[in-house]
């Protein structure tokens, strides 16, 4: 079982960071799934839950393909991760044009993301930055849509069961 020490060894800028755990881990979903609000879906396009009309991946560079995801949802690039009132936004890490992770940008500022296995968290920003389990990167893309008022009660307070770590 992923711990939240597991957690912290592997990202160390997130102990030192305003954090909140909202799940237990689960391999149910990812981090995609998450942003999209499906929890019954793995969302990648190397042989997972994949829209059929959207690109698939050219050799091991798949930004792209998750980039064209977000557009179909309504997200357009941009070019800052400051909140603005009236816009989600996603923050996306990548290298080198491979996908590694996405995070929600929450009403309050705060980030929420699914970390692989693992649990859900709300976080700063740059608590994820230099994690092993994002290839050490740091978000590289941010992306913005239209707030049309969703409840986003998922996200700020979570799945989090009693009694589990």
């Amino acid at each position: 079982m992923i711990t939240h020490q597991t957690l912290y060894d592997r990202m160390p800028r997130l102990a030192t960071s305003e954090h909140h755990w909202t799940s237990n881990p689960t391999d149910d979903y990812n981090c995609v799934g998450w942003v999209r609000t499906d929890l019954k879906h793995w969302w990648s396009p190397w042989g997972f839950h994949w829209p059929d009309h959207l690109p698939k991946p050219a050799g091991s560079r798949d930004l792209h393909c998750f980039v064209a995801l977000f557009h179909e949802m309504g997200y357009q690039e941009c070019t800052a991760p400051d909140y603005e009132p009236g816009y989600l936004k996603i923050a996306i890490y990548s290298t080198n044009d491979v996908f590694h992770h996405v995070a929600l940008q929450l009403r309050n500022g705060l980030w929420s993301s699914k970390v692989g296995q693992a649990h859900d968290l709300s976080h700063e920003l740059h608590a994820l930055d230099a994690s092993f389990f994002f290839d050490y990167t740091e978000p590289t893309l941010f992306m913005r849509r239209e707030d049309r008022g969703e409840p986003m009660a998922l996200q700020e307070t979570g799945l989090l069961l009693p009694g589990r770590d």
